[in-house]
Parts: C-alpha cells; structure tokens; sequence
C-alpha cells in the first residue's frame, strides 16, 4: 500500500511542489537546510518507493548540506588568511589605482610617495611586478603586500612605451593601514589556451565517435571554426587598436567585446546554416515560448546555479591553484566605462551575446550530439561546453554550467530557440542588474 501511495498521482505532485518550493531557499545557506528537509518530508522523500521527484528533494538536500559544508569551509579559511594579514607588515606605494584591460591603471600617485619618487603617473598602466603579471587591483595588492619593504621592479607601460620602474614600499602605521582585500570571487582559473585545448579535445572526441556511428562530424569542425574565426580576428584587431592607440583602455576593451560578439554572431550564424543545408542538424523553431517553461527555467538557473557556485566557493581561496592557474576578472574594465559606454555594454551582453552563443551550443551543437549519445548525455556534455568557455569566471563557471544545462533543457522541451534564449537574456540581465547595485551599495 505504501508503495502504491507513493506512485500515486497525487504523491508525485506533493513532491514536485515540494521541490519547487524549497528551491529559493537556497540563498539561505543554512536555512535551506531546514527547510529542505521539512519539504523532503513533507514530499514523500524519504518513503522506501519514491518517485523521481521525491529523489530530486533527496539531491537538493544533499546539495544544501555541500552549500552549507563549503561555506563553513571558505569562512574557515577566510578567517585564517585575516589572522595572517594581520600579523604581516603592512606596507603601500602611495597610488590609487582603476581597472584597465591588461593591468592595473595609475589613477593617482601620491607626491613624495614611493611610487612618485620612482616616477610612476597617472594613467600608467602596472603590467607586471618583478616579471610577474599583474590583472587586477587585488593581484597588485598581494603582490606589492607580500614582498614587504624591499625593492621590487614594476613593467609600467607609459602610452606606447614599456617602462621599468624601481620602486621600495614604505610601512604603514596599523592605525592607518587599509583593510585587506577581499577573496576575490571570480577569476581566470585555466589559461585560454588550456580552454582552447580543453575544448579541441573534446570536439575530437566526440568527431571520433560520430564517425563510428556513421555520423556527419562536420558540426564539429563548424564550432571549432565558428569559435576560433571570431577569436582570432579579433586578436588582430586588438592588435591593431593598440598600435593605433598606444595601448589598451576601457573603450578599446569594449571595442574588442563589440568585434568579438558580433563576429561570433555572424560565425554562429553561418556555422548553424551550413549544418542545416548540410542536413548534419535540424532547423530550429522559432515560436513565442511557453511562459511556464521560461519561468521554470529561470527558477532552476538561479536557485540551483547559486547552490553549485556555493559549493564550489572554496575552489577561489586556494592559493597554490592560483599562483600556477593565475586569476583575472573579465568584466573589470567594464567598471571603469562612462554612462554611454556602460549602455553599449549592456546592450551587447544582454542581447547579442546571448543570440550567438544559443546558435552555436543548443543550435548547432547540442542537436548533432543528441545523434551520438543519449539525450541526458548530450544534454551533459553541451553544458560542459558551455562552461569551458566561461572559466575565466573561476567558481562562477559551476553556475554557468547549471545555466548550461538548463539552456540545453528548455531548447529539448520546446524544439526550438526561443525559450534558452528568453532564459538566456533573462538570466544575464538579471546578472549585471545585481552586479550593478552591488557596486552602487558597495
């Protein structure tokens, strides 16, 4: 009878609405726990005979408990590197510095400071100290804290010159010394050519098998070339902006977003129509999505895209995986744009880049591998894909794997592109909406 009960109907709607209802608790790490649970037992979850959505309140506790074990874990840690800061030397350059797109730009440089007697001046850009690449602000602030008040060397690129400034940090009364920099929370965690490998790999890997199932390959010689085109065209006109200009800034770093996103789209686009005339994919549909599915879909990919980059958190306090896998932050200029600019901005991460990358991964790419593998597979290695493009995003790309996955489930609920992309376009507004406010309140 138990047994029966839990199959029934009834039991199985209990769940699911259990299920959904926990989900946004998932911003509350601890309290989700509780509630979670409360659910799962309210849902049947933990009755002998469960039905899938009693198993999935089983694994989203589970994941709460991960949440709450990894943020125990980054406190932990967060507290210890506090202790040691304190009991390290304070010591500063005398500069106030701005984001830039290859370094750490010179806002200000305190006269009789370190940094003024060494000659450094404003619009300066710190490449690298003591031969080792500097990408942020935090990056210049260990690496000038960490060396204590000895000399070091900066690689200071001056308009179209490169200069090699020495330069000794002078103490810091404790009264007077700043706090320590925050953990950043995203970061470049492989290098893009360990991405580039990464991703060849796995193209080939899937080509070897479509050609021993009797499967057209050419999708994947057409997402390899779609992404490559688009990066290597604009790797030259990088080039040629910093020749032009003298080197880089915000506008010449939107300038390249803009190349970049919209050479995408073009590649994207031609890549999916060639796969289509070739009849290697199907032609996707375009109708007006179920608002149901959109709404779904928005709710998993923040509330279980939050709880994996939780759980993955600790990953950005590792110091040793830092130093060989060095950390960035990719959208850092985009703080240091005008108003006119920052609208640009939006415009091309909300609606363009999102158009290209739905062509390219649940267009082109997630179609041809549901021929090679199962739809559960395909669904998997699409996010996988998906995400190996966005680890300059550190932690952040756990979540843009869950993003991934939900993308890749709408586009197989529906058949068509319309509901990833209104997911898709939701889902990055919402982003930098709350990356703005944290700026603002910050």
């Amino acid at each position: 009878m138990d047994g029966l009960q839990a199959f029934a109907p009834d039991a199985e709607v209990a769940a699911r609405r259990a299920f959904h209802a926990a989900l946004p608790f998932g911003f509350l790490p601890g309290v989700s726990v509780l509630v979670t649970l409360w659910f799962a037992w309210r849902g049947g979850a933990f009755r002998r005979e469960a039905d899938r959505w009693a198993l999935r309140l089983r694994g989203l506790l589970a994941a709460d408990l991960l949440v709450v074990a990894s943020v125990a874990l980054f406190g932990l840690a967060s507290l210890r590197d506090l202790d040691r800061s304190r009991s390290a030397p304070r010591v500063k350059i005398g500069i106030m510095t701005a984001p830039a797109a290859d370094g750490v730009r010179v806002a200000q440089a305190e006269a009789g400071s370190p940094a003024g007697r060494a000659g450094l001046e404003s619009g300066d850009v710190i490449e690298a100290i003591d031969g080792k690449r500097v990408r942020a602000r935090e990056e210049l602030a260990a690496e000038i804290g960490g060396g204590g008040a000895r000399e070091r060397l900066l690689q200071v690129r001056r308009g179209d010159r490169v200069l090699r400034l020495a330069v000794t940090p002078e103490a810091v009364e404790a009264e007077d010394a700043p706090a320590p920099a925050p953990i950043r929370w995203g970061g470049r965690v492989l290098s893009n050519w360990a991405q580039i490998v990464f991703t060849l790999v796995g193209l080939a890997a899937c080509a070897w098998r479509a050609r021993r199932k009797r499967v057209t390959p050419l999708p994947a010689a057409l997402f390899a070339g779609a992404l490559g085109l688009a990066s290597t065209l604009t790797l030259w006109i990088g080039a040629a902006f910093k020749g032009a200009r003298g080197g880089a800034s915000p506008g010449s770093w939107l300038a390249l977003v803009l190349s970049f996103t919209l050479l995408n789209l073009a590649a994207s686009a031609a890549a999916l129509w060639i796969a289509v005339r070739r009849r290697a994919v199907p032609a996707p549909e375009w109708e007006v999505p179920p608002a149901g599915i959109v709404a779904r879909g928005m709710l998993y990919a923040f509330t279980l895209g939050a709880r994996a980059a939780l759980i993955c958190l600790p990953l950005s306090i590792l110091r040793d995986v830092q130093r060989v896998l060095p950390a960035g932050d990719p959208l850092a200029p985009a703080r240091a744009l005008p108003h006119q600019a920052s609208l640009l901005f939006l415009g091309i991460a909300i609606v363009i880049a999102p158009l290209a990358e739905e062509l390219l991964f649940r267009g082109l790419l997630l179609p041809w591998l549901e021929r090679l593998f199962s739809p559960a597979s395909a669904l998997w290695l699409s996010a996988a894909f998906f995400a190996l493009q966005h680890l300059a995003y550190g932690p952040g790309a756990a979540f843009i794997l869950v993003v991934g996955l939900v993308l890749g489930w709408a586009r197989q609920r529906t058949g068509g592109l319309s509901a990833p992309l209104f997911i898709h376009t939701a889902c990055n507004g919402l982003m930098l909406l709350v990356q703005l406010a944290a700026r603002r309140w910050a």
